[in-house]
């Protein structure tokens, strides 16, 4: 995998009244912080074979514990 210098955006069609609920909690930044830790985690799922975790909490209301960066 190559590392590249620039970020991507992530974009999604979110309930207007749960959007604004979380939102009014995070600032701009903590926002940021907040999807790349999410997406940092999800990389380790991904990486330890692990992604069935992520599937289980989509589709069958698992519970999810993202593990934190190593």
């Amino acid at each position: 995998m190559t590392t590249n210098n620039y970020e991507s955006k992530v974009t999604a069609n979110i309930d207007n009244a749960l959007y604004n609920k979380v939102m009014t909690h995070f600032h701009y930044g903590q926002r940021t912080i907040f999807f790349r830790k999410i997406f940092e985690s999800l990389k380790i799922l991904i990486d330890t074979n692990r992604f069935n975790e992520v599937t289980d909490y989509l589709y069958k209301e698992a519970e999810l514990n993202l593990p934190s960066k190593e």
